[in-house]
């Protein structure tokens, strides 16, 4: 065997070895990316441990529903006093209805009214992945027209609250649905790509630097365009009165998301930092300060006092 004849066996050897190792760290790259899409299209089912009843609120009904795909949604359903304002209430991501009833308490306590639903793929909600909000804004809609046919409810009357993803899906819902009146979104983020390296660090346990194969891989396992997922972007159609909160401290969505949707938004609206608040804690950083935010907006755009 010649000395070239020698080289070239060699550099194939080293070429072969080369190539089998880039493949092995291209899949090791895709269990990874699959390991972070999974955490975040399918949630953990929580249980619901609490009702209305835990909260003070002796008036209140189950409720279910039909979003316009099919899926069904599971509620409560808490009456307004006299006047009819009402809000729907959206949990965040791996979470559920009961998740909002803190908050749906205060609500009461000033004569609000509220519809607390389990988003799909969560709670007691039909589905099977959760799409960050280009699904469920189809929850969001239903729910408000439950509520616009409900004799107890002021039509006119309807706002909306949630938190974080669920933030999320009711600004798209609130820029669809032109009903709406009031909105209080706390921890949302402006565009679910822009939020997704975070997500993809905080929940995937994955570094954010994969966030692009995550992001393929969940579009490509839900068939739907997630890139797309913007509330920044469709902000701009709502009219009415918007309320953002957000915590200061919050590291899974910053609180640059809910100033860029402030920007974004329409006039009259307003934004809350809660200075001591992490991620969807606002009320429970500093309860009298939140009722101290929440109750004039909501008397002054909603119910009209």
């Amino acid at each position: 065997m010649t000395k070239w004849a020698g080289n070239r066996q060699m550099i194939s050897g080293i070429v072969i070895f080369l190539g089998i190792m880039a493949l092995a760290a291209g899949l090791r790259l895709w269990q990874m990316a699959a390991s972070a899409r999974d955490s975040l299209l399918y949630p953990p089912r929580l249980p619901l441990t609490e009702s209305p009843a835990d909260f003070g609120l002796d008036a209140w009904e189950p409720v279910s529903l039909t979003a316009a795909d099919g899926v069904s949604i599971a509620g409560w359903f808490v009456p307004p006093d006299e006047g009819g304002a009402t809000l729907v209430m959206v949990h965040g991501f791996s979470a559920n209805r009961a998740k909002m009833l803190a908050e749906t308490a205060v609500l009461a306590q000033h004569g609000y009214g509220a519809l607390l639903i389990d988003l799909r793929n969560h709670g007691d909600s039909g589905g099977e992945v959760t799409t960050w909000g280009y699904d469920e804004w189809l929850d969001v809609q239903t729910a408000v027209q439950y509520l616009l046919n409900h004799p107890h409810v002021n039509s006119d009357k309807i706002g909306l609250m949630g938190k974080s993803m669920g933030s999320a899906a009711l600004l798209i819902a609130a820029s669809r649905i032109p009903e709406v009146k009031a909105v209080v979104a706390m921890s949302a983020y402006a565009g679910f790509p822009d939020n997704l390296p975070s997500l993809t660090m905080r929940i995937g346990e994955r570094p954010e630097w994969l966030s692009p194969l995550v992001l393929q891989q969940m579009e490509w396992k839900t068939g739907r365009p997630l890139a797309q997922v913007r509330p920044v972007a469709e902000i701009g159609n709502y009219q009415g009165a918007i309320l953002f909160m957000h915590g200061a401290n919050d590291l899974l969505v910053a609180p640059e998301h809910s100033q860029t949707l402030f920007a974004a938004a329409n006039e009259p609206k307003f934004l809350y930092l809660a200075a001591e608040a992490e991620h969807i804690d606002i009320m429970a950083s500093d309860p009298a300060e939140f009722e101290n935010q929440l109750i004039p907006f909501l008397d002054t755009y909603l119910k009209g006092d």
